[in-house]
């Protein structure tokens, strides 16, 4: 059976599409010996996931997942031989994230966390269809910081669920662009608690 993950936020530039490629590619390493597939569905207008392929391509760097580009009315009745397949979502079109968030056994909200990003978390999270599990990613953090504190704070008031893995703010996925990322510089554990959730049931 198909486990259908969506990365999604109505906010731009909060690590989306790095979150959605390195979490493919966690996947894609774990499930290579069983001989499963990934596949990363880019539904971007800008096509960034699929222009990071191609990049990787052109270094001959081949991703180990397949990107397919995609639009609104393929998500729906998306039919597919992967294990597990990851949309990448959009900013600013509530439609196609309402379509994805039907369709998708966990959807992945990453943020900053900043007042500002997390006040469009609360905007996406109203978009979403009522049954949606949805789950916080918290990304580019410093550890420690008051900041992450009252981030976190602020969603367990609210009894919004959150991966206990952070991203830290690091250059290296910057400069994992273009490119099928040596090092997945936290993403894994975020993997493997998915994973978690795929064993246990608990989408």
């Amino acid at each position: 059976m198909t486990y259908f993950i969506g990365v999604a936020s109505l906010k731009g530039g909060v690590t989306k599409t790095t979150t959605a490629v390195h979490l493919a590619t966690f996947f894609a390493r774990r499930l290579k010996k069983e001989g499963k597939k990934v596949e990363l569905i880019d539904l971007d207008p800008q096509l960034s996931a699929y222009e990071w392929d191609r990049t990787a391509l052109k270094y001959g760097e081949g991703m180990e997942y397949e990107t397919i580009p995609a639009r609104l009315s393929d998500v729906e009745d998306y039919q597919t031989e992967a294990d597990v397949v990851i949309f990448d979502v959009p900013p600013l079109q509530p439609r196609l994230l309402e379509v994805t968030a039907e369709k998708v056994d966990l959807l992945i909200i990453p943020t900053q966390p900043s007042g500002a990003d997390i006040s469009r978390v609360w905007k996406t999270i109203r978009a979403l269809p009522e049954k949606t599990k949805v789950r916080i990613l918290l990304t580019r953090v410093t550890l420690r910081s008051v900041l992450l504190r009252e981030a976190e704070m602020v969603f367990g008031e609210r009894g919004i669920k959150m991966f206990t893995a952070k991203i830290k703010e690091r250059q290296q996925l910057k400069r994992n662009y273009g490119r099928n990322p040596s090092k997945l510089e936290g993403y894994e554990k975020v993997g493997y608690e998915i994973e978690d959730l795929m064993k246990s049931g608990d989408k």
